[in-house]
Order: C-alpha cells, then structure tokens, then sequence
C-alpha cells in the first residue's frame, strides 16, 4: 500500500495509509491511519515510510522519485505521524506518495543484490490485499505459478486465493494452451446459484494477458 492510492470505485486519487494535510507543500504533516497494517497483524509505523524514502533516494531506483526527494527532509513526530519538509514548493513532489511502502525490519535485511538485481517475494511482509504463499516451478507444464492468498489485515475481500501462470514465452504458450481456461464451471455451481441466499466455493480461471 502506499499514502496515496487510485480507488477504482470512486474514480479518484484517495489518501490510502495516512491522511495528509497539502495546504502546505513545504511542510506536510501525514497522519498514519489506524487501519494500516502489515500482514503479519502489525501497524504500519513512521519508521516504515521513512526507510523506503532512504532506500530509493540511496539506490537511485527510481531516478524520478530521487530528484522529488532531492530536497526533503523527512522526519517523524511520533509512529503515526510522518513530516515531509521541503525547500521547493511543487505540486509534483505528491507523486512521491504513489510509492508503495515497505517494511523497514524488511528493508534491513536487502543486500545491494536483492535490491538491483533479485527481489525477493517470499517470506515477506506485505501490505496489500495479497500475501505471496509460494512460487513453484511447473517442470511438466514449463511454468511459473505464483500463488497468492489473501491478506487478512487488508479488507473483507471475496477472493481467497490467486494463482498466475507465467509461460517463458509466446511459443511455450501455444503448446500449452489446454491448461487455461477462460472459465471452469463444470458443476454448474454459479449457474444454479443465487449469490443472496446461498454461496458455493468454485474455482474461477481466467486468461488476462500475455
């Protein structure tokens, strides 16, 4: 998650981890919402938000974000509240809250390697509304299959779990056509269901993109 978010219901961009006050762009006090939390059950705290500023303006993974960066201080008042202060007064610097955020117990244990080259995705701390459960190696189909299961420290959603095929390539995807379905209802489970007064647990494969 990140302190700004697109929320696709209202069609607009929405404040998602803190509630910022703008009036100011040279000094923006953000206050860190009492739902925001890791997936482990924890709150999402200032020290968090202020080590994924210092990990990209170090690194130089986003050139952009570090020029918005370049003259910031940021600081917290206390774990809800994070102060950005800045030099220059630009509305572009908001951009900087699309960032999602990490967790700074996390970001302590990325090598220079993780960082640039091989980030890993298991065993982490996430903050959206998927947690990655594993990545397996399909040696029969030539596949990658990440699993991902649903947060339960991010919202009330319907969708338990997702899983995602990645085919090496174009090729590998055409002999293995067979194993996508764009849709497996073999019991008829939702045909003969009213989603009111009844639910069932069915499997639902779609093909989004390649």
């Amino acid at each position: 998650r990140s302190i700004l978010k697109y929320d696709i219901d209202q069609k607009k961009i929405v404040w998602d981890i803190a509630n910022c006050d703008i009036s100011s762009l040279i000094n923006i006090e953000c206050i860190i919402k009492d739902d925001a939390k890791w997936s482990n059950g924890e709150n999402i705290k200032a020290e968090d938000i202020i080590a994924t500023y210092q990990l990209i303006k170090e690194t130089w993974a986003n050139k952009v974000l570090v020029s918005l960066l370049e003259w910031t201080e940021i600081e917290s008042k206390d774990n809800n509240v994070v102060i950005f202060k800045n030099q220059r007064k630009d509305v572009n610097f908001l951009n900087v809250f699309l960032q999602p955020i990490l967790n700074k117990s996390f970001i302590d244990t990325l090598s220079q390697e993780n960082i640039t080259k091989n980030f890993p995705v298991k065993n982490w701390i996430y903050s959206g509304k998927f947690v990655v459960e594993k990545v397996i190696e399909d040696e029969k189909l030539g596949i990658t299959k990440l699993n991902l299961v649903k947060n339960e420290f991010y919202d009330k959603s319907n969708i338990s779990k997702i899983i995602i095929n990645i085919f090496p390539d174009i090729q590998s995807f055409k002999n293995k056509h067979q194993a996508v379905n764009i849709f497996n209802d073999t019991e008829n489970n939702i045909w003969n269901s009213i989603s009111r007064f009844q639910d069932y647990k069915y499997n639902l494969n779609s093909f989004v993109w390649i």
